[in-house]
C-alpha cells in the first residue's frame, strides 16, 4: 500500500471509530442521566445499530475498493509483462533464423530487454544479462561450449515463466524449450 493509500485508510478508521464512539458516549450519557422511557431505550437501540451498520458498512467498501484497485494493477502488470516478454521471445527466434545474430539484432533484444526491466523480477533481468551478454560474444543462440547454464535461451524463457508464475504460468520447461531450439 503506498502512503497516500495508507494515509487514506487510517483517516477512514479515524473518522468512523470516532463517530461511532461520539455516538455511543452520547447514548450512555441519556441512558443513565434520567429515567427514560422504554420507547426512547429502543430508539437509541435503532439510532447505535444504524451508526454500526453505516461504520462497518463504509470500512468495508473502503477496504473493498483498495483491494479491487491492486487486483486490476496487477491484471494490468501481468498483461504487460506478457507482451514485452513474446516480442522479446520473437526478437531473439526471428533472429536466430539464419543461426547468426547480427549486431542489429542484438541491438533490439537489448532495447526490449530494457522494457522488460520496468516490470520483470530481478532473477530475470540478472538472466536476460548474461544471456545477451553471452549471445553477443559467440554470436549464436545455441552456446557453443555446450553448458547450458543462466546464460541459456531456456534458463531466460523459465524465468519469464517464474515470473509470470505469480498468477498463471507454472512448471519447469527448460528441456521441452531445448527440443524446441535443437529442432
Amino acid at each position: 500500500m503506498t502512503g497516500k493509500n495508507a494515509a487514506t485508510t487510517r483517516f477512514v478508521v479515524i473518522v468512523l471509530v470516532t463517530a461511532l464512539v461520539v455516538t455511543v458516549t452520547f447514548l450512555f450519557h441519556v441512558l443513565f442521566s434520567r429515567t427514560i422511557s422504554n420507547l426512547t431505550v429502543e430508539i437509541m437501540a435503532a439510532v447505535l445499530a444504524v451508526v454500526l451498520v453505516v461504520a462497518s458498512v463504509g470500512v468495508t467498501i473502503h477496504f473493498q475498493n483498495q483491494e479491487e484497485k491492486k487486483r486490476q494493477c496487477e491484471i494490468a502488470v501481468f498483461q504487460v509483462k506478457l507482451d514485452i516478454y513474446q516480442k522479446l521471445l520473437d526478437c531473439i527466434m526471428e533472429s536466430d533464423d539464419d543461426d547468426t545474430i547480427k549486431k542489429d539484432e542484438l541491438e533490439r533484444m537489448r532495447n526490449l530487454s530494457s522494457k522488460a526491466a520496468l516490470v520483470a523480477r530481478r532473477e530475470l533481468l540478472e538472466a536476460l544479462a548474461l544471456f545477451i551478454e553471452r549471445v553477443s560474444q559467440e554470436g549464436q543462440l545455441k552456446q557453443k561450449n555446450g553448458d547450458e547454464s543462466k546464460k541459456s535461451y531456456r534458463y531466460v524463457i523459465q524465468m519469464m515463466r517464474k515470473d509470470l508464475d505469480v498468477v498463471v504460468v507454472k512448471d519447469d520447461v527448460q528441456d521441452e524449450v531445448k527440443k524446441l531450439i535443437e529442432m
